[in-house]
């Protein structure tokens, strides 16, 4: 699990709240904010891991 997991679960949440509620646009919203969240963790996730293989190999 990363770090930031939470904030994925936090926007799934709202965005199952506004599907229970009929608030449509602010479903599609949260559903592409969640992708948004999702591609920006997983390259700041990336640039951690190459930073360690700098680091191991002496860059």
């Amino acid at each position: 699990m990363m770090k930031n997991d939470w904030i994925l679960e936090v926007l799934r949440d709202l965005k199952a709240y506004a599907d229970l509620n009929g608030l449509d646009v602010l479903a599609h919203q949260l559903e592409a904010t969640e992708r948004v969240a999702l591609a920006e963790i997983l390259l700041e996730a990336g640039r951690g891991m190459e930073a360690g293989r700098a680091q191991a190999s002496g860059r």
